[in-house]
């Protein structure tokens, strides 16, 4: 009887054990999301800037266009 009681005890602390260590598991695995999801912020966020800076250079580029187009059309007139 009391062997039989050791042994559970002892299956007991297995299981403790490997809870133990799947959580310390998932604590790593969160950890790493959360660096990630730091990081696509940042990068999110960049891309964001850097799309505002492309649209912004678009539009004087389009105006350019047209001040080359008024030159031009006074030139061949």
């Amino acid at each position: 009887m009391l062997e039989r009681i050791t042994q559970a005890v002892e299956a007991i602390r297995d299981m403790n054990r490997q809870i133990a260590t799947a959580a310390e598991e998932q604590t790593s695995v969160a950890e790493d999301i959360s660096r990630n999801l730091t990081e696509i912020t940042c990068i999110a966020s960049t891309n964001l800037d850097n799309v505002q800076r492309t649209e912004a250079a678009s539009r004087d580029l389009h105006g350019l266009s047209g001040q080359l187009n008024e030159v031009t059309a006074r030139l061949s007139a």
